[in-house]
Formats: C-alpha cells, sequence, structure tokens
C-alpha cells in the first residue's frame, strides 16, 4: 500500500508543502506480510501532514487542506481530483477548480507530452526532483517501520483472512 496507491498521496502532499521534516508510517497488514493500508504522518514545522490509503476497506476518496480560516476540500482520489472548493470560517464556499471528466493520470500525460513536444527540459527534470524527492519520503516512511510480519511472524498488526 505504501509503495502502491499511498504515493499519489504523497506527491500530492509533498507537492503543496515539500520534504517534511520527519516521517512515520502506520500499517495493517495482510497474512502475506504486505501492507494492505497505512497512514503515513509528516511532519512539518507547526503541523502534520496524514496521508492515509487502504486496500482492505472502500471509502470515498478526498482530500483536505485545513488552515485557521478554513479549509481545501479535494473531491475524488489524489491522482484525479475532480473538484476542489475553498471554505471559509464564514461559511463562504470558493468553487477553485472542476474537472469532472478527468481520468487518472490525465493531467500528468499532457504534460509529459508537451514537455516532449516542446523539449522542456527544466521542466521535466523538476518533476523527477520531486519525484526522487517522494520516493525519499516513502523510504524514510518504509524506514520507521520497527517491526512488519516479515520481521515479526507474530506482530499483532496482521490481518488474516
Amino acid at each position: 500500500c505504501l509503495y502502491d496507491i499511498n504515493l499519489y498521496n504523497l506527491h500530492f502532499t509533498t507537492g503543496l508543502f515539500g520534504r517534511p521534516e520527519r516521517v512515520h508510517y502506520f500499517a495493517n497488514y495482510g497474512y502475506n506480510g504486505i501492507d494492505l493500508s497505512g497512514t503515513v504522518i509528516l511532519e512539518y514545522p507547526g503541523f502534520h501532514g496524514v496521508c492515509v490509503a487502504a486496500k482492505d476497506s472502500s471509502s470515498p476518496c478526498f482530500a483536505v487542506v485545513q488552515g485557521t480560516q478554513g479549509y481545501i476540500r479535494v473531491e475524488g482520489p489524489a491522482s484525479a481530483p475532480s473538484r476542489a472548493e475553498l471554505v471559509t470560517l464564514d461559511g463562504t464556499v470558493l468553487e477553485l477548480a472542476t474537472d469532472p471528466s478527468n481520468g487518472s493520470l490525465t493531467d500528468e500525460m499532457r504534460e509529459f507530452a508537451r514537455q516532449l513536444e516542446e523539449g522542456d527540459q527544466a521542466a521535466c527534470y523538476r518533476m523527477l526532483e520531486h519525484s526522487v524527492m517522494v520516493m525519499d519520503v516513502v523510504e524514510a516512511a518504509f524506514a520507521s517501520v520497527s517491526e512488519t510480519p516479515l520481521t515479526n511472524p507474530a506482530s499483532p498488526a496482521i490481518i488474516t483472512p
């Protein structure tokens, strides 16, 4: 789960806030020792980012960025958001973006094509640097796990079929 669907959440969160200072991962494991769901806590100066992903359950996908003056709610999975709105403390709702036809990774594919057609290597390398940073975060998250079913078969975190 961490190396699969939670990657999208981590790309989204680090795209907004950059590299966290510290990372922690808490997982639920299947009988085979693979993480089926998990929560990554990203520590930033003055706040935390929480990324949750699950393959062992289903619920509506969304993201919320909370602030002192309101929040931004993003509908849909981080890999294919369909709507974003800003809600202020007084209840005012401002639609930021809507794209109900957006498919998974559609915008990224368009951007890759643009970079190729225009020879925009600077943009390509900025995206690659971000991906490398995300993988650094993923590796730090994985390293934060002290015990897994693979290191301790008696671990209480195992979900049996």
